[in-house]
This record gives C-alpha cells, structure tokens and sequence, in this order.
C-alpha cells in the first residue's frame, strides 16, 4: 500500500480544456445496466489544479487499483526535497474530492491526525483506489506508464514532534544522511528485485520506496530521533496474523526478532556484546512478560522519573489488552520496577531519561536494524524489517541469524550518538 508518491511526473503538462473534453467523452461509458458510471470531471482554471491532476493521474498509473495514502491536513507546502512538483495540500485535496464525486476513484476519508498526539501513535491516512474510468482519463491525457518519469525520491525525512505541528522540515545534508539515503536507496532497489506476497489476503509489494522518519527533539534538526519505517507490510492493515503468511519469492518466511530488542541495543552499544540469545531478557517470576516489555520500553526508557514511568504504566494496564496480565501478576507496580533496576543494574544509566531520549534510543535501534537489512542484500537475503524484527525466507533463517549478531556498526554512528560506549 503505498503513499502518494510525490516524485512522479510526466513531460508535459496538462489543460482544463482537454480534461474537459476527455472526461465529457468517458462519462458516456454505462455498465450492464445500462446506467452511467462516471459524472463530467472538470477543474477550475488554475494552473494549481492541473498540475496537482497531473501527479494524481502518474499515481493511478503507476499503482492500479491499489490503495494510495495520503495526508488532507491542511499545512504549508513543504519543500522541493520532498514535493519537486511544490504541489499544494488545498489544490490536492480538491482534485481528489471532484474525481471521488464523478465516480473515477473510490475515497475513504481518515482520522484527524489532532486525535494521535502521541509521537508513535499513527492516525489512519486517508485511502483513494482507481477505478478504469480515472485510468481511461490519464490514458488519454498522455499519461502512461510508458511516459512516467520518477525523480530520486528522499528517503530521509524530518519532522517537528506531533505536538507542534508535525511538518516536514527542511535540513542541511550530512555524512549521515548521505550515508543513510544511499543505504536506504539500495536497500529499496534490491527488494524492488522480489516478489513479496501477503499470501492471506493476496496483496503484493511493489515498487517499494521505505522512508526513514525523524522527530526534531532537539528543536536543532540533528536527526538524532527516531528513523523508523512504516507502510507496506508494517501498515495497520496488515495485522501480525496476515505478516505470518508473507511469502518472498514464492517461500514461506520466518520471523526473526533481537532478545529484548531495544535494551540489547543499549547494551551493545556500551558494552561491546549481545545477551544470551537463550535468555528470556523479560522473564521476570510471577509477571508476564508482556507485561515487563510494556514497563521497560514504554515507561522505564520514555519517562522522565521512576514516578511518572510507573504512573505511565498503570495508566497504561487500564488497557483492555494488558488489564487482565496486571490483574493475575503477583508483584506490584512498585516492585516490578525493583526487579527490573535490579536485573539491569548495568543499564540503570539508560532509565528515566525522558522521551527525547528514548527516541535517541531508538535511532540507535533502527541504525541497526537497517544496517543488517542493507547487509543482507549483499549476501543476497531479502530481509523485510518489521519495527525491531526481520522476515527473511525460512532457507534464509541461519544467514539472517549470523548477520544479526555479527554485522558492524560505521563510524558515523559512534560519532554522532549521544550514547558514547563505556
């Protein structure tokens, strides 16, 4: 399911009067019914509108009949790193709604992003689908799939925090981000070269384009936040019961998570080593487990004291998913919180840091991730991430395994992190 991809374009440019013309013909067609299936399209005459057509039209070319994202919320134009075409969000949303009305795309309106004020919640975007009659449109404007012309796309990303607003920002390239958009650029180019497939509800995943995205915590654009992925087989609409059926090229996967992703990572990173990969790092007698990574990864590492990590947690296990495990644990908040700075009396610099610094935490997590990731297309496994997991071929597994646990970090990293090892 991709986004609206805002690097598409074709060379020529498009008039009010022949979209006029093309759809007055095409709102003739009827079904078996002998009833009309699509109304008269037509554009106001501005220039604005013809071009935000032009790149919806490339968008239902290149992706028929598949579900497009893209965001309503009215903002500024961003810049031409991530809109080359500086097509507005007003003009945008207007082509959308008079194509949704005369029938040529199916619409289904999402959430108001406001309601997803927390930087990991994820409000649901707003979903179009071609019909043929939007096809027949852009085939007769001269929009082809033989004519479309892509421009590099960025593939790294920054944004101010929800909270402020949560637009792109515009940043000053770096070693890192050099670094980054080449490995994500790769990455992306080798998985475009296999067939991944949700066998249980029969989507497949083309011309993937995976966007790493980054908050601006410090206010300072360092791009030291954040950088995970979504879409695709990440996306709500693709729950973990339907990821169990993805097939690559064919062959039926597995899935490959770290023990303990993100406080491996911290120990890694200061420590030089991994833990045991047969120790349950959450194990803690008499609590679920879940229960524990809800409190380390949520709390403990995203709170600014022991006192607001557990009224976080408590908070959080009035959850219908987590009531039930707090209710059957035998220990209390307050001595869950003991055992855990217990066990990780070596890590006890890391909690209660705050939020900003979780996210730093957390740009050290998706480094990694996309380091193996990229890594692996070199000893050519198609490795899909998954947040802090892989799914590779179940041939694959051994390869993807020995990669996890072996792959180096570059220097820009180490350089950059505000983490310095120990």
């Amino acid at each position: 399911m991709p986004y609206l991809n805002y690097y598409l374009d074709v060379e020529r440019e498009i008039t009010r009067a022949e979209v006029r013309e093309v759809s007055a013909h095409i709102s003739l067609s009827k079904d078996q019914n002998d009833a009309y299936l699509y109304g008269e399209f037509d554009l106001k005459a501005t220039r604005t509108q013809c071009k935000a057509l032009k790149l919806v039209l490339c968008n239902f070319v290149r992706y028929p009949f598949q579900r497009i994202l893209y965001e309503r919320t009215n903002k500024a134009t961003t810049g031409t790193r991530f809109n080359p075409l500086q097509i507005g969000q007003k003009p945008l949303k207007e082509v959308m709604d008079k194509l949704a009305e005369a029938g040529y795309i199916k619409q289904t309106l999402g959430e108001n992003k406001f309601k997803h004020s927390s930087e990991n919640s994820y409000a649901l975007r707003t979903e179009v689908i071609s019909t043929q009659g939007v096809l027949d449109l852009a085939e007769n404007l001269g929009i082809g799939i033989d004519t479309l012309v892509t421009n590099n796309p960025c593939l790294v990303i920054l944004r101010e925090k929800k909270t402020d607003g949560g637009r792109m920002l515009e940043y000053k390239d770096s070693t890192y981000t050099v670094h980054t958009q080449l490995l994500m650029t790769n990455y992306c180019n080798y998985l475009n070269k296999h067939s991944i497939k949700v066998e249980s509800t029969g989507e497949v995943f083309e011309d993937i384009i995976l966007r790493r995205s980054y908050r601006d915590w410090d206010s300072n654009k360092s791009l030291l936040y954040g950088g995970r992925v979504g879409n695709y087989w990440m996306s709500n609409s693709v729950s973990k019961a339907d990821r169990a059926t993805i097939t690559i090229d064919g062959e039926a996967t597995v899935e490959l998570d770290y023990n303990a992703s993100k406080l491996n990572t911290l120990n890694s990173i200061s420590y030089g080593n991994y833990f045991p990969q047969d120790e349950d790092v959450y194990a803690i007698e008499g609590v679920d487990r879940e229960l524990i990574k809800v409190l380390v990864n949520r709390c403990m590492l995203n709170s600014e004291s022991r006192q607001a990590s557990s009224a976080r947690f408590d908070t959080m296990c009035k959850n219908k998913d987590l009531i039930d495990l707090k209710r059957e644990a035998t220990l209390s908040t307050t001595e869950m919180v003991d055992a855990v700075e217990q066990r990780f009396k070596s890590l006890q610099q890391f909690f209660y840091q705050g939020e900003a610094q979780g996210e730093h935490y957390s740009w050290w997590e998706q480094n990694i991730l996309f380091e193996i990731a990229h890594q692996a297309c070199l000893y050519d496994v198609p490795a899909l991430t998954v947040h802090d997991s892989f799914i590779v071929k179940e041939s694959d597994k051994d390869t993807m395994e020995m990669l996890m646990y072996s792959t180096a970090m570059p220097d820009v990293y180490k350089e950059m992190s505000l983490i310095k090892r120990i």
